[in-house]
Order: C-alpha cells, then sequence, then structure tokens
C-alpha cells in the first residue's frame, strides 16, 4: 500500500495493467452491476443543470426518469449514484451504431452542449475511491467484464494509474499525482 497525504491507494493501482478495450466489453460497466456511477455531493448540481441537454441522446425511458425528476438516487449509506433504468443500464447510458455503450452526459460534452464530461467515478473506473472520515481508500475494481481491459493494458504497458492518469489529477491533484509516480 502507498500513502499520500490523506489516501491509502491499493498496490494494484500501481502493479495492475489496464487499458479499456470498448471492441470487447462493449462499454459493460454502464449497463451491469447492482447501482449506478457513484456520484460526489457536488456533482449532483452539475447533472441537474446539464439535464435537459442531455436528455435528447437518450432512450424514453432514460427521458421519463428525467422528466420525473430521477437522475440519482441516495442509498441507504448516504451515497448518491445515477439511476438506473429496468434493463440495469445507466440512466445516461447510449448505444452506438456499433453497438458500444457509451454515456450520454460525454457526447453531450465532447459536442460542446455541457461543461460537465461525466462523473469522476466514471473518469476513474476501474479505480474506486472510498471516503472514511479520516482518509480516502483508493482502491481497484476487480470485475471479470474487464479481462480484455487488462491483456490489452499488458500488451501495451499501461498501469492502472497511467490510465486512469487525468482522473485522479481530477480528483486528487497534480501534486498528488506527481507524488504517487515518484513512489513507484
Amino acid at each position: 500500500m502507498i500513502v499520500i497525504k490523506n489516501t491509502i491507494i491499493s498496490d494494484d493501482i500501481v502493479d495492475q495493467y489496464f487499458a479499456c478495450d470498448l471492441v470487447k466489453c462493449k462499454g459493460a460497466c454502464c449497463h451491469a452491476g447492482d447501482r449506478g456511477a457513484p456520484l460526489e455531493i457536488h456533482e449532483l448540481t452539475e447533472i441537474d443543470i446539464c439535464n435537459r441537454d442531455v436528455k435528447t441522446y437518450l432512450n424514453e425511458e432514460s427521458q421519463r426518469l428525467l422528466d420525473s425528476k430521477q437522475p440519482y438516487i441516495k442509498d441507504v449509506n448516504g451515497q448518491y449514484h445515477t439511476t438506473v433504468r429496468k434493463d440495469g443500464a445507466c440512466i445516461f447510458s447510449i448505444v452506438d451504431k456499433n453497438a458500444l455503450t457509451l454515456c450520454g452526459i460525454e457526447r453531450a460534452y465532447t459536442e460542446g452542449k455541457v461543461d460537465f464530461r461525466k462523473p469522476v467515478s466514471c473518469q476513474l473506473y476501474p479505480v474506486r475511491v472510498k471516503k472514511y472520515p479520516d482518509y480516502y481508500a483508493v482502491n481497484y475494481h476487480k470485475w471479470d467484464i474487464c479481462k480484455a481491459a487488462c491483456v490489452l493494458g499488458k500488451r501495451n504497458g499501461v498501469k492502472i494509474y497511467e490510465f486512469v492518469k487525468d482522473a485522479l489529477i481530477k480528483k486528487f491533484g497534480k501534486d498528488w499525482y506527481e507524488e504517487l509516480s515518484k513512489s513507484i
């Protein structure tokens, strides 16, 4: 484990290889699992602001959920997550012409329609950050649907912390990332 300021980082973050292989997984992390993407409190406002512009990219069920003011839910632990549709997919997921599941928020961002890219938890994936009273735990969420990403990461020599560099910097800052890089 690596300790930087108020974070405890799993060795897997710097030891394991990872690079998303969307052609193989088809974006399964956006439509598999038992809940939607974890959200930070400040992201709730960002989502509320961009809903109108993102809505046009979404399917009918997602649009209905947005119309009923249900883009996210609060779980029993007080953590917010994006709402999932009946099919288990994130409310903001879209499927492109190649049958890849992508993020409708990110599509709107890429096209210049919103300023919010997508939840930081999505940008960080496969890294999961859990806040405790005195520190953050930074861990690798190992999941069978990402086997192809592990293979591609190894083939290309990309470690998890490198793959999610921009998201780690967004979450913890550039100095934190530089310290992480030096500690390896």
